[in-house]
C-alpha cells in the first residue's frame, strides 16, 4: 500500500458521546451517520489478509502504548498487509477531521509478529519492538528505532544509526521510558535460564548516545523480579527523576514495583523495591495484566487485573479491576474500578492532566458469558474519577469503542503522554477475528473553564528557613499560564510571574516564626487557582552554645574531655582542635596523647536552619616537674648563722609559676 489514505473499507460508527465527560474535560466527540443503534467510534481499516498472520493482534502487548500526539494529530504504530510478503507495521497519521488513517510509508517493523511501544518526547520519536515470531523472521531481539519528524512533510525520518539490537529474545510486552537525564530505558519478562523455566523482569538503558546500550540484566531487588509465571508482564515508567518498573508475579500472588534515581549505576544498591499490591493467602489476586502511567507531578498510577473471577464460590462483589495510586511516601492505595460481577479485562489508564481525571478503560463483556467466547459481544468501556479524591462508580461503565459488526473488539491502546484539551483522548482497538481496528476520540471543545493546575515545590512543609529563600512553583494549565503570584500570610511576596521556572526570592529577615505560603496560578482565560499551603519556620536566630565541662588552665594530664550543649534542640556540632578543620562530632568529645603546651578546643552549633555559633576553650598541659637548686647565704649549702638566706633557681618547661616550702 502506498503512503496514502487507506481505502474505505470502514461503515463509521455512531459516536455516542458523553455529556458528562464535556461537563468535566470541556471535551465533545464527532458523530457520524449510524451502522447500528448501540454503536460506538469509528470502524478503521482491515489490517489482515492472507498473507498477515490469522487472528493476529495488532494492539498488544496490554502494558504498550502505540498511539502519541503531535503537530495537531494523533498518529500510531499500525499494521499493513500491504507491507512486504508477511505485511509490516508503519507509522501512520490520523485526519481529525475525517477520521481516517493514513499510510505514511515510514517502516517501523518488518516483522508481522511485533509488538511496539511508542514515545514521543517532543524532538524524537522512540520506539521498542520485539518479536514473538518462531520461523517467519530472522531476528527476535528486541530493537530500539528513534525517528525526527519534519513538520512541513509532516513524516517521521529514521534517524541514523538505527535500529539497534538490545537483546532479550522472545521477550514479552517490551515498554520505553526515558528520563531525566535524557537516557532510554526498556524493561520486560523473559524466560530465564537460571533457574529454568522461570520467567524474570528485566531492564536495560542507554549510555553515552541512545543507541549505545549496557546489556539487559535481572532487576537487581531482593525479591519479587523472577520465578514469574509464563504470562506475567512487566511496564516502565519515569516519574519525579526516577525510573520506576511495575510487574505482575501470579507465583507470589502480588505486584511488584522497583524505583532506580536517574544518574545512578546498574548495582543492586541503586535500586529499591518491594510489594505494591499483595494479595490474601489462598486467592487469585493477580493476573498478568498491566497498564502504567505517570502524571507531569510525578505521580504513579497503574491499572491491573485480579483473578478473583477465577475458582469455586467467586464473590462477584470482588474486585476485577485495580487502580494503584503512588503515595507520597511511596506506598501504594488501591481504588475498586470495577467488580467480578462487571466482567472485564485488559486495563488501560490513561490521566488528563489538565483537569485532574483519571481514566480507565477496559475489554468489556457486554453479552454475558466469557470473554471472547461463544457469541458473546466485547466491547471497549471507559470509567473516569477524580484525581483528588479516587473513587468509581459501580457498574460497567460507559461504552467507548462498540460495534455490531466486530463483536470481539480487543487490547485497547493509547498513549503515554498526560493528555489535556488540545490533545483529546485518542484508543485503538481490534477486531481479531474481522480483522478490522476500529478507534474513538474525545476531541476539544467548548470554553475553557477549568482553574490551572499549581503545586509549590519548594520550600518544604516543615521545613526551617533562613536568610534569603526561593519560593518555587509547578502550574500548567493547557490554555496557558498567564502569571503566579506567591503569597506568605497572605501578604503578597515580588511581582507576579510570567514564564517558567515559577520563582521568587524571600527575604525572611526579621520574621522568625511559622510563616504558611502559597501560591497563586491564572491561567489566561482568567480562572485562578491556590495552591494547598506550605508551612515553614523562619529561623534567623543562631543557637546559644555553652561548654559544659571540660580542662581549663593547667592541667597535668594528656587527655581531654569537653561536654557541650545548644539551647536549640536538633543542633548539630562540629569540633575542631588547636585550629584544624573542623568536623562532625558529639558531646562528649574526646582526645588523648596531647601534647606539653598550650591547646585550644573550639565547637560550632548549627540548628535545622542553618544558623551557627561557635565556643572555644583554651588549657595548657604540663606534666613534667621544675628542674634547679637550693643555695643558702650566696651558696653555701650549710651555716652556723642565726640568719638564713635562702636562694631558689629553677626552671619550667609549663607554667613557670613555681612555690617554695620550707
Amino acid at each position: 500500500m502506498s503512503a496514502s489514505t487507506v481505502p474505505t473499507h470502514r461503515s463509521r460508527i455512531w459516536l455516542i458521546l458523553m455529556v458528562a465527560l464535556a461537563a468535566v474535560a470541556g471535551l465533545v466527540g464527532r458523530g457520524y451517520s449510524a451502522q447500528a443503534a448501540s454503536d460506538v467510534g469509528y470502524k478503521d481499516y482491515a489490517f489482515q489478509s492472507s498473507s498477515s498472520t490469522p487472528g493476529m493482534n495488532p494492539t498488544s502487548d496490554q502494558p504498550q502504548s502505540k498511539l502519541w500526539f503531535n503537530d495537531g494529530s494523533w498518529w500510531g504504530i499500525l499494521f499493513t498487509a500491504a507491507g512486504g510478503a508477511n505485511g509490516s507495521y508503519h507509522i501512520y497519521r490520523l485526519d481529525p477531521a475525517a477520521q481516517t488513517w493514513s499510510d505514511t510509508g515510514t517502516l517501523v517493523d518488518e516483522r508481522n509478529s511485533a509488538h511496539a511501544d511508542a514515545l514521543w518526547d517532543g524532538q524524537h520519536l522512540y520506539v521498542a519492538t520485539a518479536a514473538t515470531c518462531t520461523t517467519t523472521c530472522t531476528s527476535k531481539n528486541i530493537r530500539l528505532l528513534s525517528f525526527s519528524y519534519n513538520p512541513t512533510t509532516k513524516k517521521y525520518i529514521r534517524d541514523q544509526g538505527f535500529p539497534v539490537p538490545i537483546g532479550g529474545t522472545s521477550a514479552s510486552a517490551v515498554t520505553l521510558a526515558e528520563d531525566s537525564t535524557g537516557a532510554l530505558w526498556v524493561s520486560y519478562t523473559q524466560n530465564n535460564p537460571n533457574p529454568p523455566g522461570g520467567r524474570s523482569v528485566y531492564v536495560a538503558h542507554s549510555t553515552t548516545a541512545p543507541n549505545t546500550w549496557v546489556a539487559p540484566y535481572l532487576v537487581p531487588v531482593a525479591s519479587g523480579a523472577d520465578d514469574l509465571a509464563s504470562n506475567d508482564v512487566a511496564a516502565i515508567v519515569a516519574y519525579n527523576s526516577r525510573i520506576g518498573i511495575m510487574w505482575t508475579n501470579r507465583t507470589d500472588n502480588a505486584v511488584y514495583f522497583a524505583s532506580h534515581a536517574d544518574g545512578s549505576d546498574d548495582s543492586a544498591a541503586s535500586w529499591s523495591g518491594g510489594v505494591a499490591a499483595p494479595g490474601a493467602a489462598g486467592t487469585h489476586y493477580v493476573d498478568g495484566q498491566l497498564n502504567v502511567k505517570a502524571d507531569p507531578t510525578g505521580r504513579v498510577f497503574a491499572a491491573f487485573k485480579t483473578r478473583l473471577n477465577v475458582g469455586v464460590g467467586v464473590d462477584r462483589s470482588s474486585p476485577l479491576i485495580l487502580l494503584l495510586a503512588m503515595n507520597q511516601d511511596g506506598s501504594w492505595t488501591p481504588y475498586t474500578v470495577s467488580t467480578v460481577a462487571d466482567d472485564q479485562t485488559r486495563p488501560v489508564v490513561l490521566i488528563d492532566d489538565e483537569h485532574g481525571q483519571v481514566y480507565v478503560f477496559a475489554t468489556t463483556q457486554v453479552g454475558g458469558g466469557t470473554i471472547n467466547s461463544g457469541t458473546a459481544q466485547t466491547a471497549i468501556y471507559y470509567k473516569q474519577s477524580s484525581l483528588d479524591s479516587i473513587s468509581f462508580a459501580a457498574g460497567k461503565g460507559t461504552p467507548f469503542i462498540q460495534s455490531s459488526s466486530d463483536t470481539k473488539v480487543d487490547y485497547a491502546t493509547s498513549t503515554h503522554q498526560a493528555l489535556n484539551s488540545t490533545t483529546g483522548m485518542l484508543l485503538l482497538a481490534a477486531d481479531r477475528n474481522t480483522g478490522y481496528y476500529l478507534h474513538n476520540e474525545i476531541t476539544p471543545g467548548g470554553s475553557d473553564t477549568q482553574a490551572p493546575r499549581v503545586s509549590l515545590t519548594a520550600p518544604t512543609a516543615g521545613s526551617a528557613v533562613r536568610g534569603t529563600v526561593t519560593i518555587s512553583a509547578d502550574a500548567r494549565d493547557n490554555a496557558g499560564i498567564d502569571h503566579v503570584q506567591f503569597m506568605v500570610d497572605d501578604q503578597a511576596v515580588g511581582a507576579p510571574v510570567t514564564a517558567p521556572p515559577y520563582s521568587v526570592s524571600w527575604d525572611t529577615t526579621g520574621q522568625d516564626g511559622t510563616r504558611t505560603i502559597t501560591a497563586q496560578a491564572v491561567d489566561t482565560s482568567g480562572n485562578v487557582q491556590t495552591s494547598a499551603p506550605v508551612t515553614v519556620t523562619v529561623d534567623n536566630t543562631a543557637p546559644k552554645i555553652t561548654i559544659d565541662s571540660g580542662p581549663s588552665g593547667d592541667v597535668n594530664t594528656t587527655t581531654a574531655s569537653f561536654t557541650f550543649s545548644s539551647s536549640e534542640s536538633g543542633s548539630t556540632f562540629e569540633c575542631s582542635l588547636d585550629g584544624a578543620a573542623y568536623s562532625a562530632c558529639t558531646s562528649p568529645q574526646d582526645y588523648t596523647g596531647l601534647s606539653e603546651g598550650g591547646h585550644s578546643f573550639s565547637v560550632s552549633a548549627r540548628d535545622e536552619a542553618g544558623n551557627t555559633s561557635t565556643a572555644t576553650r583554651s588549657w595548657t598541659v604540663d606534666t613534667k616537674p621544675p628542674v634547679g637548686g637550693l643555695r643558702i647565704n650566696g651558696g653555701a649549702s650549710y651555716t652556723r648563722s642565726s640568719s638564713v638566706t635562702l636562694s631558689l633557681s629553677a626552671s619550667d618547661s609549663g607554667s613557670g609559676v613555681y612555690r617554695m616550702r620550707l
